[in-house]
């Protein structure tokens, strides 16, 4: 999605791949990176179109443990609805970007989404299927329902092919569809969904303006929220919870998206108010990203930093977390006095609910970060590699 809404932002040579591995293709090397992962992707798909839920090992690795002396057993979970619509919904993105680099690539993506949509048609019920010690050694991620999953599904494939079908579903569910939303998240996408259906061709004017009115109502709360805060912060105090880093960037990457559709200055504004509270314009003047800022997290719950002592930059870390119960430290700190909300945060390595990394914390960020940068003039044969 980021890539798509600024493709000149992403050259060629823009990365630093690891020593040994190059982008042979003609495509932008975070387009290479991605497709690495799509790759990955495709192979959890299923005969009958849905996907196994997760690849996991039975026991959480102690943080000593570096990954190349992790030799426990991985196993296929399965299945989950929910994740099976959103694995559709990024192939349908995918094989939009990827068209114009790979028409087979692009091809393929597209008919394993529709394969997707058809096993999920055959299946209208949510299904979450748990099985034992599923688990004991990840999180869980389980969802028992489904359907801003499927309505992101639904939208992505519209935008791409066009298909009726699609806005027939979208139309069935529209009282879902025209909520206002809330950021999106591993469960709830519903705010994706509506940015596809309000960027879609050819859509049903009267309900493609529904949604881009929830959206944009959103949006302008965003605003006031970020305006009646000191630090030009988005968070509500009910939203300083585990990855509220993430929930401040993801509100700034829906106001870039209702920016899109309606283009006031407000929502670019916001949205750059919330990269300047991850870099530290925030009342612990911390950087949640490791190795950025003046003051960057020094001990993230990383086992990679722990196991083998190599500091890797670019991880945005939870964040202020004021639910008690987010693990020992946290409670234990949040429990010695009257800690203010925003504060909720260690910089410890035990205080996976505030100092953790994820994938979708940092994915939040590249959206907005690309979004205001400009591609690094800097070749990746100028760059040393750090032994």
């Amino acid at each position: 999605l980021a890539y798509e809404a600024n493709p000149d932002h992403f050259t060629k040579g823009q990365l630093l791949f690891p020593k040994g591995i190059e982008n042979n293709t003609n495509m932008p090397d975070v387009l290479s990176e991605v497709k690495f992962e799509l790759d990955w992707m495709e192979k959890m798909q299923r005969e009958d179109g849905s996907t196994f839920h997760k690849v996991s090992g039975l026991t959480w690795p102690g943080l000593d443990i570096s990954p190349d002396t992790d030799k426990q057993d991985r196993y296929i979970f399965s299945t989950a609805t929910s994740s099976t619509a959103m694995y559709g919904a990024s192939l349908a993105i995918a094989s939009r970007v990827y068209e114009q680099y790979d028409k087979d690539y692009a091809k393929n993506l597209k008919q394993n989404a529709e394969a997707v949509w058809q096993y999920l048609e055959k299946n209208p019920k949510p299904i979450y299927r748990v099985d034992e010690g599923q688990e004991n050694g990840s999180g869980p991620y389980n969802k028992n329902t489904d359907l801003e999953e499927r309505l992101w599904l639904a939208a992505e494939m519209f935008r791409t092919t066009g298909d009726a079908k699609y806005e027939s579903y979208l139309k069935k569910e529209s009282k879902r569809l025209t909520d206002k939303p809330s950021f999106f998240t591993w469960d709830d996408t519903l705010a994706l969904a509506q940015f596809a259906y309000a960027k879609s061709n050819n859509a049903d004017k009267q309900l493609q303006n529904k949604v881009i009115n929830a959206l944009s109502s959103y949006a302008d709360d965003i605003c006031t929220s970020i305006k009646t805060d000191g630090f030009n912060c988005s968070l509500k105090e009910n939203e300083y919870t585990w990855a509220s880093t993430k929930n401040a960037l993801t509100k700034g990457d829906i106001l870039l998206m209702a920016y899109q559709i309606k283009p006031k200055q407000e929502y670019l504004e916001g949205a750059l108010a919330q990269i300047h509270y991850l870099f530290g314009r925030n009342s612990l003047d911390k950087s949640f990203m490791t190795g950025v800022g003046d003051n960057p997290p020094l001990h993230p719950h990383n086992r990679i930093h722990e196991s083998t002592g190599a500091y890797v930059s670019g991880l945005v870390v939870g964040g202020p977390n004021h639910v008690i119960g987010g693990d020992p430290d946290q409670t234990e700190y949040l429990n010695s006095g009257n800690i203010p909300i925003a504060k909720s945060y260690l910089d410890v390595v035990g205080s996976w609910s505030t100092n953790e990394y994820a994938i979708d914390y940092i994915s939040s960020a590249v959206y907005a970060l690309s979004w205001f940068a400009e591609p690094d003039s800097v070749k990746v044969e100028d760059l040393k590699y750090n032994k």
